[in-house]
């Protein structure tokens, strides 16, 4: 296996831009630590594993392994690790622990190749492993089933392909780009003991150390682009927002009317931690100023975002609308974090642009420099362009 030492948060978003889409990953606060699911980690409670799985499945209506990993998210000891399609994600909880602050954290890549969807068959005889109170393998096959072919499937573990249907069923998992390794069973004479092997190694493909010493200056970096355990975990009833934040007009447009003044302006908010009626207080100040400066009926638009990816995916922590009723009608957008993080989550590498796009830019370059010589010349025009022989072809 091979095993790499990352020194700075630059170093490894450098060297994991190659990994993106083609790799899951899963980030651990003490490499030392081996990969075992919470379930086997407290053997008491495995006989009620089927129990909690049920009660799940008929609460929210999930099927049972969606069932497991949104149990696995809020806290319940199940059979399944974390896996994320996302570096930063997986960075982010080789750093989390703050009682780990002290060991070097670590990086697992896994090969994505292995992963296969829910709907897999394999899947479906596990999942009726997991809701069956009397574990034996006669129960479980039906008379076209081979009990040698249920054993092999019982055995094994499962990374589970990141996918709408199944990612997508909680909200933990949508921000944190969340898909799962499932750990199978052991069977021993026909008799099915609910803990099975953590046997990894054919699946992982390499180890990430994270060096204990850039911890906190990796968490700072993280911080700023959303990745927290407010955030990660939905979690903001009990948050402490920072006392201050600016929010800067980055573009205002004016159109002046008959009777009145029409803004459209983009400010930016320089946290993504912000405190909602801070936020309000500073919007209403906004408005204040520009009612002072342009009048008191003046129309107005606002827009606010955190960064480029916000404006990339037209994903604006709220935005204004005048009103007659209410010239400061503030919208929020209530899945702001869910739309953030996600997008960031499922950006594919640079090289992978390329390779998918390479073809098309081809094709088109032969026009595109056609183009730049026509209209190097003074006397151009558009019909020359359209009617040039290449492009008529």
């Amino acid at each position: 296996m091979k095993i790499n030492t990352i020194n700075s948060f630059e170093e490894y978003v450098n060297y994991t831009e190659k990994y993106k889409n083609k790799f899951y990953f899963r980030g651990q606060a003490n490499k030392n630590w081996n990969i075992i699911p919470s379930l086997f980690r407290k053997p008491e409670l495995v006989h009620n594993e089927y129990k909690s799985i049920i009660k799940e499945m008929s609460e929210s209506g999930l099927d049972a392994i969606s069932s497991v990993f949104k149990l696995q998210h809020y806290g319940t000891p199940t059979r399944i690790c974390d896996l994320t399609i996302s570096p930063l994600s997986a960075l982010y909880f080789s750093t989390e622990d703050q009682d780990q602050d002290s060991e070097d954290g670590v990086i697992f890549i896994f090969d994505k190749e292995r992963a296969i969807p829910c709907n897999r068959y394999e899947l479906d005889i596990f999942s009726r492993a997991l809701i069956t109170s009397d574990l034996n393998l006669n129960a479980l096959a039906n008379e076209a089933e081979d009990l040698e072919e249920i054993k092999s499937i019982l055995r094994k573990n499962y990374i589970i392909q990141y996918d709408y249907q199944f990612s997508y069923s909680n909200r933990r998992a949508i921000l944190q780009g969340g898909t799962a390794l499932l750990f199978g069973f052991s069977i021993d004479e026909g008799f099915i003991n609910r803990i099975g092997e953590c046997k990894l190694d054919d699946i992982i493909v390499e180890k990430i150390i994270v060096p204990s010493g850039i911890k906190n200056v990796i968490k700072k970096r993280l911080a700023e682009i959303g990745f927290t355990k407010e955030i990660l975990y939905h979690k903001f009833e009990n948050n402490s927002f920072p006392n201050d934040f600016n929010v800067i007009c980055e573009d205002l447009v004016l159109n002046q009317r008959a009777y009145f003044n029409k803004i459209n302006a983009k400010y930016r908010v320089d946290t993504v931690h912000f405190d909602r009626d801070k936020l309000v207080f500073q919007i209403k100040n906004i408005y204040q100023q520009l009612f002072d400066t342009y009048g008191y009926n003046a129309r107005i638009w606002t827009y606010f975002y955190y960064d480029e990816n916000d404006i990339v995916e037209a994903n604006w922590i709220c935005r204004t609308e005048w009103k007659e009723s209410n010239p400061c009608n503030i919208v929020w957008n209530n899945n702001y974090f869910i739309n953030r993080m996600r997008y960031i989550n499922e950006q594919i590498s640079q090289n992978e642009i390329l390779e998918r796009y390479s073809p098309l830019i081809a094709e088109v370059s032969s026009f595109y420099n056609e183009i730049c010589e026509i209209i190097s010349h003074e006397d151009y025009s558009i019909s020359l362009i359209v009617n040039n022989s290449t492009f008529a072809e």
